[in-house]
């Protein structure tokens, strides 16, 4: 008995704690990494338009007008950089295509990334926010 908690002492708790200390910024990293893609998901859960009627004295990308954390991250890639690229490339790629669509009032390819961002990542009410904003184009 006394050798196994020598072992366990000199060799087992050691190596554990270095393992720890080692991998302690992957960890962070994955995390922080999880915490912001359920961001984007929980903020696009809002991605509806308001007013839902047309107005025919805006354009389609004027019925939405929340600020949203995650396109206020991609906005400032210079400083956010590092983090960016440290995401899931087709996350990255559909979101940031998609409020450069959004930006250029470009239907298609907005309608185009918000299908694709909602197919691969767990959005609720998907076909609600899909469906409003077709509704909003009728």
């Amino acid at each position: 008995m006394s050798e196994i908690v020598d072992i366990l002492d000199v060799i087992v708790i050691p190596i554990v704690v270095v393992l720890i200390a080692l991998l302690w910024s992957d960890i962070q990293s994955w995390h922080r990494k999880r915490k912001f893609k359920n961001l984007i998901c929980r903020e696009l859960e809002e991605l509806k338009p308001y007013p839902e009627k047309k107005d025919p004295e805006k354009n389609w990308n004027k019925h939405f007008s929340k600020k949203l954390i995650h396109r206020e991250i991609f906005n400032n890639v210079a400083e956010n950089r590092d983090f960016i690229l440290s995401l899931d490339p087709d996350l990255v790629y559909f979101v940031s295509n998609l409020w450069n669509a959004y930006d250029n009032s470009d239907y298609e390819q907005f309608k185009y990334f918000l299908t694709k961002i909602l197919s691969h990542y767990d959005v609720r009410n998907s076909e609600s926010i899909k469906q409003k904003w077709e509704n909003l184009l009728k």
